[in-house]
């Protein structure tokens, strides 16, 4: 009973919220995000892993990455977006107390997107979703560290490739000027669906606007 009670109250305030928290709705004409990710690469095991294994240690932690996203209203549903992130994957080995070898792949995008809400941006409810497309270049930084008793040994290589995202997303409306961001899409690195860096991607963040959008 305090379970179907408890999920009942819960229910009655997110329909309370989207129909009153933002009634007054204020078209904004620009603003930032800032978000963190889970990027799911299909070369990367992207979890956290520890193991120890016959005096062999290592520690794999993968896909964590952040995005900031700028944005400009072109009209009443379509956003003009440019957005910077980065992701790494990080893998460490340590054979013994004076050897280890390091391995760390950054991913940097820099993408030009454009954002469709689903809405009317005149809609009085909280929940704003939205579908995105964009493109641009992914900067793939591999560095690989081999740390002896005696040496260590660094080597960089960068590559850069084409690629683009498709996805869609939603706003949680918390005032006329900010808002929770809920973002999903997936990224085709050199355009290739089974490209190693290509895959899926969950991000979770915070958005502030600004502006007054004239029709």
């Amino acid at each position: 009973m305090k379970t179907k009670l408890f999920f009942i109250t819960i229910i009655s305030l997110i329909i309370m919220l989207n129909t009153r928290v933002y009634a007054r709705w204020d078209s904004k004409s620009a603003g930032l995000t800032f978000r963190s990710s889970y990027w799911h690469m299909d070369s990367s095991p992207n979890q956290i892993r520890i193991s120890d294994d016959l005096g062999t240690s290592s520690v794999h932690v993968g896909g964590v990455g952040g995005w900031l996203a700028m944005f400009s209203r072109y009209d009443e549903n379509v956003w003009l977006e440019f957005s910077i992130g980065g992701v790494a994957n990080v893998n460490v080995v340590e054979y013994d107390m004076f050897d280890e070898n390091v391995d760390v792949q950054v991913t940097t995008p820099v993408l030009l997107g454009i954002r469709y809400d689903l809405l009317n941006p005149e809609n009085p409810g909280a929940f704003r979703p939205y579908l995105s497309v964009g493109a641009g270049p992914y900067w793939i930084t591999d560095i690989h560290v081999e740390d002896r008793m005696e040496e260590e040994q660094v080597d960089v290589n960068t590559k850069l490739k084409s690629g683009g995202y498709t996805g869609g997303g939603l706003n949680f409306m918390l005032s006329n000027w900010c808002a929770l961001n809920l973002d999903m899409r997936y990224h085709f690195i050199n355009l290739k669906p089974h490209h190693p860096n290509s895959g899926y991607e969950a991000g979770l963040g915070i958005t502030f606007m600004w502006g007054s959008y004239q029709k």
